[in-house]
């Protein structure tokens, strides 16, 4: 009986291998995380339509072009307008680059938030700056990206808006429609590993408006159609790879690729331009030491785990020779990360070996 049992457990367990995965609001991402992000570039075609059941997706192919860590943020940690504003969200994210708002408009300095319910997960709104003007923006009703949980074959529509004015300039509305479905499981294969996934398909209209002032004149933009695949993993908080097109007339065209990066090849890209800091000795057993460095100034070092997970601060002295004690933390791969002023600057691996 025991081996009649034992050979049904290896006859399943390529099946048990790529088995549905169901996500939920603990797969989402978390406050003081910071998520190996990187922008990707496929050589060749990249088939982000093939999906289904049981699907394979191999992207093993793509190379990174950037290192762009994703910095999850307390709402705390944002500027004080937008604590006051947002104080029932549940995190923020710093965006890359400006925001256009239509015309010659745009915002700089750009917080995204959003809020994790049990049942949904949706942003609430953005922050930013508008012609030196600090600028809170609500959806209303809010954008809701995903309903939990999360299984093959969901589907679901939201409908949300923003409108807010700059005072004696312009006026600014959006309306926008996102169609979401859960379209395929299966293995997805990147260049560091491969990941059992969900794939969540996003197809958004987004409707603009601007109403000038000073012209005491209004017009409506043309839609714009975009989509957004998101292929998602148990307890990873950001997609493992997330592939954003631009729709003209049903052709679409990439706009990003952005995915995790967990091997080393994303620390080697970054270190490569940014030789900031010495750790010594790597590996190491219970401390290791950073040696000074003049090239920048208000140095913070950020000790994370693989998933990015912060478990320490530490400020970095620009004259004296900085001590890590690692004493309490297990065997294992770290990382450690610069801040220069606030902004990412290098980040390398260290190993711990007792």
């Amino acid at each position: 009986m025991k081996k009649i049992l034992f050979g049904c457990l290896i006859l399943a367990f390529p099946a048990l291998l790529h088995a549905q995965i169901s996500i939920g609001t603990g797969d989402m991402p978390v406050a003081g995380h910071i998520y190996p992000l990187v922008t990707g570039a496929a050589s060749g075609t990249a088939d982000f339509l093939t999906t289904g059941a049981s699907t394979t997706w191999d992207f093993s192919s793509l190379t990174s072009t950037a290192s762009n860590p994703d910095t999850i943020l307390s709402i705390s940690q944002l500027p004080i307008t937008y604590i006051v504003s947002f104080f029932t969200s549940t995190f923020a994210e710093k965006a890359n680059g400006n925001m256009s708002l239509g015309l010659s408009f745009a915002m700089q300095n750009v917080y995204n938030v959003f809020k994790i319910t049990s049942s949904s997960f949706r942003q609430t709104g953005f922050g930013g700056e508008v012609q030196g003007t600090a600028i809170p923006v609500f959806y209303q009703p809010n954008d809701e990206i995903f309903q939990f949980p999360l299984n093959f074959n969901n589907t679901f529509t939201s409908n949300s808006a923003y409108n807010f004015s700059l005072p004696t300039v312009a006026t600014f509305n959006q309306q926008r429609t996102r169609v979401t479905t859960v379209d395929g499981w299966g293995n997805l294969i990147l260049p560091n590993g491969n990941y059992q996934v969900l794939r969540v398909r996003a197809d958004i209209t987004d409707i603009d408006s601007i109403y000038i002032d000073a012209l005491s004149f209004g017009t409506l933009l043309p839609a714009q159609i975009s989509h957004e695949y998101k292929w998602l993993a148990i307890g990873m908080g950001k997609p493992m790879l997330q592939i954003n097109t631009n729709d003209l007339l049903g052709n679409e065209t990439v706009s990003s690729i952005m995915y995790q990066d967990l091997g080393t090849s994303a620390i080697e890209n970054v270190n490569a331009d940014n030789l900031s800091i010495t750790i010594f000795p790597n590996p190491t057993s219970d401390y290791a030491f950073v040696m000074p460095s003049e090239k920048f100034q208000n140095q913070k070092m950020l000790i994370t785990d693989v998933s990015g997970r912060v478990l320490n601060e530490i400020l970095v002295s620009t004259t004296a020779v900085t001590t890590i004690d690692l004493t309490r933390f297990s065997e294992g791969i770290y990382f450690v990360r610069m801040m220069n002023d606030g902004k990412f600057v290098s980040v390398q691996k260290l190993i711990i070996n007792r």
